[in-house]
């Protein structure tokens, strides 16, 4: 929050939480010089020229900053979203060290592995989601010819072994998911594993088969909450019923599945956290990963919570998943301590559970012996 180094050096920040309180993240950390709200890449670029430049940052759309004769914080208007994501050059993958970087168990731990982005915005709207606010409740999606040259330069040139597709929602759009991945087949970049984000009610068993084809090994997705009340409160616009089924149709198509789950809504009782525990255990998933519900900015659940009471600060540094830090707001019906033994409960009875203990011994049997040693089990899920 204080400078240590030097007073000459500019300070930008940016990302979701700034987005939406981008005047507050100043007045509270007066070492930043500019805050960059939405998608930063046209922003960042012109707010670079007009440092460099000595030019009034007035006339940069989509930024606070903080006038320096008088200290002000003042705000620019709102930029447009990047309609063609095709404009924008690929990432600058040279002046990283791509040698380094080891993919997740779920995608058997291989180096070179790198994350790509090839659409953003969602249309969806669960309360506890600031991404899609982010970028935008209308998808906009990169070419496949686009796609597929990055892939091309990341196999040639980097010898990535396995990726992840980190949209919010890769299979939004059946027809340009599938052609992304006949194109995969077409230029045998189908021998890279990867793994993709995807929703309850956007798969079909074509698609499946033909993203196995293409070299996916993994299905990564929501289920979030094992009460339909819940789900329903939380605007998540899936059903219980849908989910064995889903899970069902990836297995089937040779894929594995792995399951998104929150604990600790605001209306959640005990008996609700041990039903998604539960369909946790019993839906069929390979692997589950189990956060905590968090208010963030932005959201819907944000200001449900600021409008009763239940947000206990707003310090940012603990605005995260889990129990490292302090906790930003509390539930009724549930006291933090008991709240933090469900959340041991659900990584130990999922992962300890007789079909997933050896599913990994089968699967991933050197990362359990590591995991023998270190006893990862007894805090956190090993993703």
């Amino acid at each position: 929050k204080t400078r240590s180094i030097s007073n000459k050096i500019t300070i930008v920040a940016g990302g979701p939480h700034i987005h939406f309180m981008a005047e507050d993240f100043l007045q509270n950390c007066p070492a930043a010089d500019f805050a960059v709200r939405g998608e930063g890449e046209e922003t960042f670029a012109e707010l670079i020229e007009c440092i460099l430049d000595g030019s009034d940052p007035n006339n940069v759309l989509g930024i606070c900053y903080r006038r320096k004769d008088d200290n002000r914080i003042l705000t620019t208007p709102d930029r447009s979203f990047i309609a063609n994501l095709d404009n924008l050059p690929m990432p600058a993958w040279h002046l990283l060290p791509m040698d380094k970087y080891r993919a997740p168990h779920v995608l058997k731990g291989v180096k070179p592995f790198t994350i790509i982005m090839t659409s953003r915005g969602c249309p969806f709207k669960c309360s506890f989601c600031s991404l899609s606010l982010v970028g935008g409740r209308k998808q906009r999606r990169r070419s496949p010819e686009n796609v597929i040259n990055e892939i091309t330069e990341l196999k040639e040139k980097y010898h990535i072994r396995a990726l992840r597709i980190e949209d919010d929602l890769f299979t939004l759009n059946a027809d340009w998911a599938g052609k992304i991945c006949d194109e995969m087949i077409k230029r045998g970049l189908n021998n890279i594993q990867w793994e993709a984000n995807c929703r309850i009610g956007t798969l079909n068993e074509q698609l499946l088969h033909k993203m196995k084809r293409a070299g996916c090994v993994s299905i990564a997705f929501g289920i979030e909450f094992g009460n339909q009340r819940i789900l329903d409160e939380a605007e998540k616009q899936i059903q219980l019923k849908d989910v064995r089924p889903t899970v069902k149709l990836i297995r089937e198509a040779g894929l594995k599945s792995k399951g998104f789950f929150m604990l600790g809504y605001p209306t959640e009782t005990r008996d609700t956290v041990l039903e998604t525990i539960q369909l946790a255990i019993t839906c069929g998933i390979n692997y589950a990963v189990f956060s905590l519900v968090t208010p963030f900015p932005g959201t819907k659940l944000f200001r449900y919570c600021e409008d009763n009471g239940l947000l206990v600060h707003k310090d940012w540094e603990h605005y995260q998943f889990g129990f490292s830090g302090k906790r930003p707001f509390r539930i009724p019906a549930i006291s933090e301590s008991e709240l933090k033994s469900l959340y041991d409960m659900a990584v130990k009875k999922f992962h300890f559970a007789p079909r997933q203990l050896l599913y990994f011994l089968t699967h991933h049997t050197m990362l359990m012996i590591r995991l023998a040693f270190t006893r990862i089990f007894s805090r956190n899920a090993p993703y």
